[in-house]
């Protein structure tokens, strides 16, 4: 295998699987050897559901020393494009979708600058190309149980177009706190949200495809055979920590969720792209 190159600023992929199915029959702008994905239908009574992370080798999606979740992709410092390829690769997700879904921690967290943002310039100029968007980039749906982990003086909180979903209990206290008016979407009962019902909801509202950027409504979204696709990016670095996928929440189901892979790629050793579709029969 050869490293991965810039020629012209292009990522250069090697193709390890695909699907011939899964992709279109040309390039993703900004990249050689990497296809643009053909993406599953939105349902009519819920959008086409994606996932987008990078993990460490030893699955923690985040670093126990450096809590962002890009950390886990920044600190492979033997890899020459992995980072960047990481960063493309979720790029390209915002710009199939029309909402992205994040929580209260990622608010928190993440630099206001890189939360819901489309920066890529090739993929900005994609989305623009295609017809049926509206924006420049996806809006948020923004993640709260109770509503007292949003942090309401937050860039991405303080934006319009952005939604808030959450239970009735949420919704009450939001109210007391905070002008939300029509932002708010209540699901559910008490302090639990209704997932098929908050889904329901952004079909409505005309979302066509999702991004899900939220650890733990990731889980419980597979918990539910509700998620269409899973984009994961491996950093070959060990991470170690508390902070992997389903911790302390085993699937319930036996036999368990299942996964059948659609494309494999490499940038060079140390960065491994994978693209996975949910068997939710």
């Amino acid at each position: 295998m050869t490293s991965a190159l810039m020629d012209n600023n292009l990522i250069r992929f090697t193709e390890l699987w695909i699907d011939p199915s899964a992709v279109e029959n040309t390039d993703a702008p900004g990249a050689m050897g990497y296809h643009l994905p053909r993406l599953p239908l939105p349902q009519s009574h819920r959008p086409t559901t994606l996932a987008c992370f990078v993990q460490s080798l030893d699955g923690k999606f985040v670093h126990p020393k450096r809590p962002q979740g890009p950390a886990v992709a920044r600190l492979n410092v033997r890899s020459a494009w992995g980072s960047k390829a990481d960063w493309w690769i979720l790029q390209q997700v915002r710009a199939h979708v029309d909402a992205v879904i994040i929580g209260a921690r990622t608010l928190r967290l993440e630099a206001a600058e890189e939360v819901l943002s489309l920066s890529n310039q090739v993929w900005q100029q994609w989305r623009i190309a295609q017809s049926g968007f509206d924006s420049e980039a996806p809006f948020g749906v923004l993640l709260t149980i109770d509503g007292r982990d949003l942090p309401l003086d937050h860039p991405v909180v303080q934006q319009p177009r952005n939604i808030i979903c959450t239970s009735p209990k949420g919704a009450a206290y939001l109210a007391d706190v905070a002008d939300m008016g029509e932002r708010i979407l209540v699901t559910g009962s008490n302090t639990v949200t209704d997932l098929p019902e908050m889904l329901a909801a952004l079909r409505e509202r005309g979302v066509r495809r999702l991004s899900v950027e939220s650890p733990s409504f990731f889980w419980q979204m597979v918990e539910a055979g509700l998620l269409d696709e899973l984009w994961l990016n491996t950093s070959a670095i060990l991470a170690g920590g508390d902070f992997s996928f389903g911790k302390h929440q085993p699937l319930s189901e036996i036999p368990t969720v299942h996964t059948r892979l659609l494309s494999l790629h490499l940038t060079d050793p140390y960065f491994l792209f994978s693209r996975w579709q949910f068997d939710n029969r």
